[in-house]
């Protein structure tokens, strides 16, 4: 999926939680008839999930 970076050249690679690239795999994985792997995580669960992705890359 190629997004615009909606920040200056030098942050392109950082998300800037606009949520476009969750419309997009939304949009292309429904056209093929998949079920969209990416989703919106917030308030507790989304430190859930940091805390899991820090853990593994400990290991």
């Amino acid at each position: 999926m190629r997004l615009n970076p909606r920040n200056i050249k030098r942050m392109m690679f950082a998300c800037v939680q606009c949520g476009q690239c969750l419309t997009a795999c939304d949009t292309t994985q429904t056209d093929q008839g998949r079920t969209p792997t990416l989703e919106w995580k917030v308030g507790l669960d989304a430190v859930r999930e940091t805390m899991r992705q820090r853990r593994e890359e400990q290991r």
